[in-house]
C-alpha cells in the first residue's frame, strides 16, 4: 500500500519501468518464434507485478479525490 506522495512517485516511476520490461521481453519472446502459450506463461509474472503495482497506484489517486 502507499503511505505518501513519494511512495506514490517511486511507484509510477516502476510501472514505468516495467512496461518498457514487458514490452521488450515480449519483442524478444515473439522475435525467438516462441508459440503463443510460451509467451503467455514466461510473461505472466511480469504482468502479476504490473498489475499490482497499477492497483495499488489507482488506490492512493482515489483516496486524493476523497481529502
Amino acid at each position: 500500500m502507499i503511505a505518501d506522495h513519494q511512495e506514490y512517485d517511486h511507484a509510477k516511476a516502476q510501472l514505468a519501468e516495467q512496461r518498457k520490461r514487458l514490452d521488450l521481453r515480449l519483442k524478444g519472446y515473439v522475435s525467438r518464434g516462441l508459440n503463443d502459450d510460451e509467451v503467455e506463461r514466461l510473461m505472466q509474472p511480469l504482468e502479476c507485478f504490473y498489475v499490482g503495482k497499477l492497483e495499488e497506484i489507482k488506490e492512493y489517486e482515489k483516496g486524493l479525490g476523497t481529502r
